[in-house]
């Protein structure tokens, strides 16, 4: 999927066709413009007090504890996007947010948006990654409150796939040992166990995700069945048969999938891991990656 302008009339429609319009700024300005008021909203809790109701702008500035005259304006920007509606004076949820833009929603991406402001910061440093080839090592620099945002916005973002991974994933019969590599917030793990009964995991994480993650488990009720692992899935010793699942989705590296594919006990029936960049296809992609 990828966003393009979309014409609301006749004059729009010939302006794209003739290209008279300015898709550079459309796609720069328009764009940061938009996605910032919407990750502020989800940051400020004002989609929250949308979601309980039709409320005027002063209303929802009051709960949130912001100004009311830049309150209107956020307000006003988010019906111009379709993110809020606005009748008779008061400002109210569209029907289809409902489903993203609220903490009580299990498909809630809240907290992604949230951690977003956190990546907006890095993604400035676009321009020295492609002068140096550099990319940034975020994970060794992140505050805990940074590293609350990160598992948090990360487990938004897996809440559907690991659900269908636990459905699709094939595990043979008895298995009752998952290494998960990189498992972040540990919700691929925890569907993997809700669906096998039988089933334990060892998350193995760097020190700042652990303590996050580690709650997660225990919000889940899965505390007893998920233990966390401190290494690095480059250089640790993962043994040698001593697991029979193992589940990565750290990007491929040279030198190590001879030692993964050692530490479990079938490796060619359960081992779940992305195509090697040597066998993946290239392809346009309407994003860029500059992390480590």
């Amino acid at each position: 999927m990828r966003l393009s302008a979309k014409p609301e009339g006749v004059m729009e429609r010939m302006a794209l066709l003739l290209n008279l319009a300015p898709l550079p700024l459309i796609d720069t300005q328009i764009a940061f413009s938009n996605a910032r008021a919407i990750m502020a909203a989800a940051a400020l809790g004002v989609f929250e007090q949308l979601g309980q109701g039709e409320k005027t702008a002063d209303e929802i500035a009051a709960a949130c504890q912001t100004n009311p005259v830049a309150t209107q304006h956020l307000l006003n920007c988010l019906v111009g996007i379709g993110y809020a509606r606005w009748s008779h004076g008061k400002y109210g949820m569209q029907r289809a947010h409902r489903k993203w833009l609220l903490r009580v929603s299990p498909n809630s991406v809240v907290d992604k948006l949230v951690f977003q402001l956190l990546e907006w910061n890095l993604m400035e440093k676009l321009e020295d990654f492609v002068r140096t080839g550099k990319p940034i090592d975020f994970h060794s620099s992140m505050s805990p409150e940074q590293w609350t945002l990160y598992q948090d916005g990360m487990r938004d973002v897996a809440a559907g796939p690991a659900i269908e991974l636990a459905k699709r994933l094939p595990v043979r019969k008895g298995a009752t040992r998952l290494l998960d590599i990189g498992g972040s917030h540990g919700l691929y793990s925890i569907e993997l166990c809700k669906r096998y009964g039988s089933l334990r995991s060892t998350i193995l994480e760097l020190p700042g995700a652990i303590d996050r993650a580690s709650a997660i488990a225990a919000r889940h009720g899965m505390a007893d069945r998920i233990q966390f692992r401190c290494g690095n899935a480059l250089t640790e010793d993962l043994g040698v048969a001593a697991f029979d699942l193992v589940r990565r989705i750290l990007s491929w590296q040279r030198g190590c999938r001879a030692r993964w594919h050692r530490a479990v006990s079938t490796p060619s029936v359960n081992f779940c891991e992305p195509t090697p960049p040597e066998q993946a296809a290239p392809s346009p992609r309407p994003w860029i990656c500059i992390l480590r």
